[in-house]
């Protein structure tokens, strides 16, 4: 049986914060985030999408509903990739907002997925949304969501990033808190497990929208993440996805986020009539994936390479979750690494009040998820640096660099060739095409359906014809080159 090829991207709503002159925080003031965005060496704003920037590398900044930045990575088709685009997101941001308002304060983005008040108390939802090319998938069927939806609501023990209830209660995952129903078609309100809002095309592919996860700071814990979730979608697209049942599984990940114990079963959650853990139920994808791995042909043996990864990652992190082996966890699994990095603090400090305990978690959690100032992030790669899946040579390559192997690379080309005439011609841009309105309408477009074409004669004559330039003209974007 052949397995698909697929595409990978993320996107990251952030939280802002205002940090005052005399270091305190406080709320952004309203009109602030727009009031910050800036074209710098990187990026354009495109004249029919003012509000949209779109850099070099293929990725889009933006302001989302809610009035709260956003960042799209550009399409890949390694899982290592859209890793390091995802960290390149977090400088290319951070460089948006780096200019000190007059008084002197400052926007700090916060790379997490609830807000937090002075009292621990949830005042803010953003989302972390994954996003891969299916094919021959519809989420709207019954048996469809059956394969799939058993292994999302577990997963959190994973990729889950931690999140301190006020009664002091530890959580896997912030994101479980937001859950409201098993699938929809919104992604501001009655949040779904799986979105079905995306429909199949006429070859059989589209894409999979997910709001589920949690916004990762670790690369390993975005690595399992996405590389588990496709290894996944293998299994249901082959027909051979486990028949777990399952009943209120809103209910069940959030009863699941707050057990710390992952070998307590639950009624919810049956194989032939037989009560499951989360463990349990983790496992049985685990082997069904690594049965259908073996049995599988590959599109190259870069993606079997890395999907091997994949497995092997996956159950050396099952084996220690279930030894509670928290020094393997360490530096790679977000949940144990921000409450690790707390409790430490906590017993230096010798901190006994619990009202203070709870206030410098609370404290914790912020800086853990701060990407304007990455204290945590440097010691977290400095005490355990073999935790790290790209190095900064690779990200600080991404941010002006596009993937190779999707259409990013076109896009990103477009946009590195307008940017020191992008005043005198009026573009459009967007994930699947390029325009320039001033070439006549008979060329005006170039259009990008495939997601894997990342070169094309009819794109470079439309490039070149955009930038008047001679027809044998090359022009080609460098690649990010390996550590």
């Amino acid at each position: 049986m052949h397995t698909h090829k697929r595409i990978y991207g993320i996107e990251n709503e952030l939280a802002v914060i205002l940090q005052n002159p005399n270091g305190s925080w406080s709320e952004v003031r309203h009109g602030d985030i727009h009031k910050q965005y800036k074209r710098d060496a990187t990026s354009v704003y495109p004249y029919a999408q003012p509000a949209r920037l779109w850099h070099t590398n293929g990725a889009c900044s933006y302001t989302d509903t809610g009035d709260h930045p956003e960042h799209a990575t550009p399409e890949c088709y390694l899982i290592k990739d859209a890793i390091c685009y995802a960290k390149a997101g977090e400088v290319l941001m951070t460089n948006i907002f780096s200019r000190p308002f007059p008084d002197g304060s400052r926007i700090v983005l916060i790379k997490n997925n609830l807000g937090c008040d002075e009292n621990g108390l949830v005042n803010g939802h953003y989302g972390c949304h994954e996003n891969y090319l299916a094919h021959g998938l519809n989420f709207e069927r019954e048996p469809t969501r059956k394969g799939f939806i058993p292994f999302l609501i577990t997963r959190q023990i994973m990729d889950g990033a931690g999140w301190w209830e006020p009664n002091g209660t530890f959580l896997f995952s912030q994101r479980s808190i937001s859950m409201e129903t098993e699938s929809g078609r919104s992604t501001t309100s009655n949040r779904p497990l799986i979105s079905i809002r995306d429909t199949m095309n006429d070859t059989g592919s589209g894409r999979v929208h997910l709001i589920i996860g949690d916004a990762n700071i670790l690369d390993v814990a975005c690595f399992l993440k996405l590389g588990t979730t496709s290894l996944v979608l293998s299994l249901i697209e082959s027909g051979r996805a486990p028949v777990i049942e399952y009943r209120y599984p809103v209910q069940t990940m959030k009863l699941i986020a707050s057990n710390p114990d992952i070998t307590i079963p639950y009624s919810a959650l049956t194989l032939d009539g037989k009560e499951l853990s989360v463990f349990d139920v983790q496992v049985i994808y685990y082997e069904a994936s690594r049965q259908h791995f073996f049995s599988s042909t590959h599109e190259s043996e870069e993606i079997r390479a890395e999907l091997y990864v994949v497995l092997d990652l996956w159950e050396q992190t099952l084996n220690a979750l279930y030894r509670r082996d928290y020094q393997w966890m360490l530096g790679k699994l977000d949940w144990a690494t921000k409450q690790y990095l707390a409790e430490r603090f906590i017993k230096q400090k010798k901190i006994s009040s619990l009202f203070d305990i709870q206030k410098l978690r609370k404290t914790i959690d912020i800086l853990y998820h701060n990407i304007t100032d990455r204290t945590i992030q440097e010691r977290i790669y400095k005490q355990w640096p073999n935790c790290r899946l790209v190095c900064d040579q690779q990200i600080e390559k991404a941010c002006y660099f596009p993937p190779q192997g999707t259409r990013a690379r076109m896009r990103g080309l477009f946009v590195a060739s307008i940017l020191d005439i992008h005043d005198r011609i009026k573009t459009g841009i967007n994930w699947m095409s390029c325009i320039d309105a001033d070439l006549p309408v008979h060329i005006n477009v170039c259009h990008m359906h495939d997601p894997f074409a990342q070169s094309d004669n009819k794109f470079f004559e439309f490039l070149l014809a955009s930038l008047n330039l001679p027809h044998n003209t090359i022009l080609t974007p460098q690649p990010i080159d390996q550590c």
